[in-house]
């Protein structure tokens, strides 16, 4: 009868430990504290405790109904996609000097939206999104990223393929970078802010209804009408077979005039 009851209680334990929840997010306070998380809800509730923290991914997680909102908080935060796919319905950086930054430290890292008819992310005024790396996507959003504040586009990609989805719509200020990509029917669709870009590839139109900078950058429709281009050159298409741009419309420099 002993041996029974201790061979019941052992595979009990077996069982509890073999059902428990793996940890899929880890958060890093500004501190360098760390503590892993089952669910990816307490990790976002415990990361607006303070500013600073870094919501680092183990594994793929989220659903299509979470909507990740850091409130109206003057808070720096940070998530790393880590080569992992988070899924949301939408985040929200709300103001009042909050800023996020999006990165991947692992190749492959991909935030993907579910907000049918909605945004993949949405910058309020006085606050920033920066995307360092990973992918933005959506094939149900119109908008991967509405920006009401400040957006720095520094690296990865926006991906929208939803019809006539747009990849930014920007009301305000955002820079653009080299090393980027936007992939979308509209690109950029700019109301009445101001864009610079100074690199990028740019799958998809350019609607303009306030100022775009053009520095730099490779376009598969031409965007002279809607863009200021930098004193001392023009856009041509690149007509060169060998060149892995051909096809694409990019700054070439203008001849001086004697």
């Amino acid at each position: 009868m002993k041996r029974k009851i201790i061979l019941s209680l052992t595979i009990a334990i077996i069982c509890s430990i073999g059902t428990k929840a793996a940890n899929i997010v880890r958060l890093t306070t500004a501190e360098n504290n760390t503590t892993q998380f089952d669910d990816i809800t307490s990790a976002i509730n415990a990361a607006k405790a303070s500013s600073g923290s870094t919501l680092t991914l183990l594994s793929n997680c989220g659903n299509n109904e979470l909507v990740i909102d850091f409130e109206n908080k003057d808070l720096e935060k940070s998530i790393d996609l880590n080569g992992h796919k988070l899924t949301v319905k939408n985040i929200k950086v709300s103001g009042n000097g909050s800023s996020l930054t999006i990165n991947s430290s692992t190749n492959g890292g991909e935030l993907l939206g579910h907000y049918s008819g909605g945004n993949v992310i949405n910058i309020a005024e006085n606050s920033t999104l920066t995307i360092e790396s990973g992918a933005i996507s959506t094939a149900l959003a119109w908008e991967c990223i509405t920006n009401h504040g400040t957006l720095n586009f520094l690296g990865g990609k926006i991906l929208n393929t939803e019809d006539f989805g747009i990849c930014i719509h920007n009301y305000s200020k955002t820079n653009i970078t080299k090393g980027v990509t936007a992939d979308g029917t509209y690109t950029l669709y700019n109301n009445e802010g101001i864009i610079t870009i100074n690199g990028g590839t740019f799958n998809g139109f350019v609607h303009n209804e306030g100022v775009i900078n053009v520095n730099g950058g490779y376009y598969s429709t031409d965007p002279s009408e809607d863009v200021t281009i930098t004193d001392g050159y023009k856009m041509s298409k690149i007509t060169d077979a060998t060149n892995p741009m051909n096809g694409y419309y990019a700054l070439e420099k203008q001849n001086a005039v004697a």
